[in-house]
């Protein structure tokens, strides 16, 4: 499995590549999850999708960003439900040929929700009994077709299709309007800080620090302080990097090996030493 970790400025094309299609669903608190675990629970309703999963996203970024003649030999995928119905969707609403591979044991209502979204642009092949034999039939196929296979989660622009989600839940949660009226936050993790139009997010995990502070104090420097710490935010994110030090030291090296002078350095420096 690919080890690939998208950038934030990928994230934010494959946002507007979506827009239209993919629908924007709301951050709702679950009263029922709350009061069983003593917290403030919200889910993304991501059910309220028109495919009912959140796969359309990943599915349209990359569908969409194929060349005309990629487009034109057509898409093949494989899968027994969410993924498929996000492909047969994209293809309908591009007008291109899809094939989708799906085990003989899917439930007849998954397939005929395939075929519902997907309507003349898609072609469903039945095989295998489970959803490796069916991506092997779909692979084959789809090298012996020169198709372009659209894997359903180990691709770059899969997996910024789906990263917009957590935009979506970022931008949402942390608006200060939301916040106050409902009192959902989400403390020393992420800042969601406008910068230039465009949000940005940066990491929060070391106590005491604002980088956004340091931002404003040196507007000239937004960009390179975003993009040094894009990259943690991301790793942040994804490993929610319980030991401070750790970070620390990483922030320390990073801040080391860039370009910024050495006035700048010093003061990110002793920020974090904080």
């Amino acid at each position: 499995m690919s080890d690939y970790r998208p950038q934030l400025h990928d994230i934010q094309k494959a946002k507007q590549r979506i827009s239209g299609v993919v629908v924007n669903t709301p951050l709702m608190l679950n009263i029922q999850l709350s009061e069983r675990y003593g917290a403030n629970i919200w889910l993304k309703r991501e059910d309220m999708q028109i495919v009912r999963s959140y796969k359309i996203r990943g599915a349209y970024n990359k569908i969409s960003g194929l060349s005309q003649e990629e487009l034109a030999r057509g898409v093949v995928c494989a899968s027994a439900g969410n993924h498929a119905q996000g492909v047969a969707l994209a293809c309908n609403k591009l007008d291109i040929q899809g094939t989708i591979f799906m085990p003989k044991p899917t439930p007849k209502q998954k397939i005929n929700q395939v075929k519902m979204f997907g309507k003349d642009n898609i072609n469903i092949v039945l095989t295998g009994d489970t959803y490796d034999d069916a991506c092997s039939e779909a692979v084959a196929w789809c090298e012996s077709q020169n198709g372009t296979f659209i894997h359903p989660f180990n691709d770059p622009q899969i997996i910024e299709g789906q990263a917009t989600l957590a935009l979506d839940i970022l931008n949402e949660a942390l608006n200060q309007a939301r916040v106050e009226e409902t009192g959902l936050n989400i403390p020393k993790i992420l800042e969601v800080t406008k910068v230039d139009g465009k949000w940005a997010i940066i990491s929060e995990y070391i106590e005491g620090n604002n980088l956004a502070t340091l931002m404003a104090e040196h507007p000239k420097k937004k960009s390179k302080y975003l993009e040094l710490f894009v990259d943690l935010q991301m790793e942040v994110h994804t490993k929610r990097a319980p030991l401070l030090n750790k970070l620390k030291d990483k922030m320390m090296r990073k801040i080391s090996e860039t370009n910024l002078d050495a006035t700048t350095r010093y003061e990110l420096h002793t920020r974090l030493e904080g």
